[in-house]
């Protein structure tokens, strides 16, 4: 009896990962790839304004709200600023924040991230929403652009198995750099439930 329920839970789970999984493997260069030609995602470096008539995204409201906490206190420490971001009223999730030391981060797949000196992750604390975002302060005469530049080279905006990332939006201001993968919206699109409406 036990091997059939161990046996019924594994195909369970199987059947569960191929229909969420993409088919092919992924690895950093073929995501790169990827978000460049077939699923474009849109990478915003401080761009913190809609054109007329339309709304921020997740992303731009986040590096928007970076700059005004960095306004307000210059001195906050990542894992504070990491805080303050994740609990912003337009996330609509429990979240939560951490400092990191040099490691493999979620987002990254097997890059190990390091040359900051301090830095935390936020996140939500449960749930497969495509959002996870990361402040770093580096050191002062750092190459900001170059740091940022690692980042967006070996992330993989489908780090979670059943959801990907609208956007990649990433802010420098002075030694703090922040980092973010996200959806663009909160919005549950119509075609999601087959075009029902809820």
């Amino acid at each position: 009896m036990k091997k059939l329920l161990i046996t019924l839970l594994t195909v369970a789970l199987c059947i569960g990962l191929v229909a969420c999984g993409n088919n092919e493997e992924t690895t950093a260069a073929d995501t790169t790839a990827a978000v460049t030609n077939e699923n474009p995602v849109e990478t915003t470096v401080a761009e913190t304004t809609a054109p007329a008539g339309e709304e921020l995204t997740v992303g731009q409201i986040h590096a928007n709200a970076f700059e005004e906490f960095i306004a307000e206190y210059e001195k906050y420490t990542a894992e504070e600023l990491a805080n303050k971001l994740v609990t912003l009223e337009i996330n609509q999730f429990m979240g939560g924040a951490m400092p990191v030391d040099p490691a493999y981060f979620p987002g990254f797949d097997n890059y190990l991230i390091t040359g900051y000196e301090s830095g935390a992750m936020f996140m939500p604390m449960m749930g497969s929403i495509a959002y996870v975002g990361y402040v770093f302060e580096l050191a002062d005469g750092a190459d900001a652009d170059a740091f940022v530049k690692t980042l967006t080279d070996n992330c993989n905006t489908r780090w979670q198995i059943c959801v990907q990332a609208d956007e990649v939006v990433t802010k420098v201001i002075g030694n703090k750099v922040l980092f973010l993968m996200c959806p663009s919206t909160y919005e549950m699109p119509d075609e999601a439930f087959g075009g029902m409406a809820l």
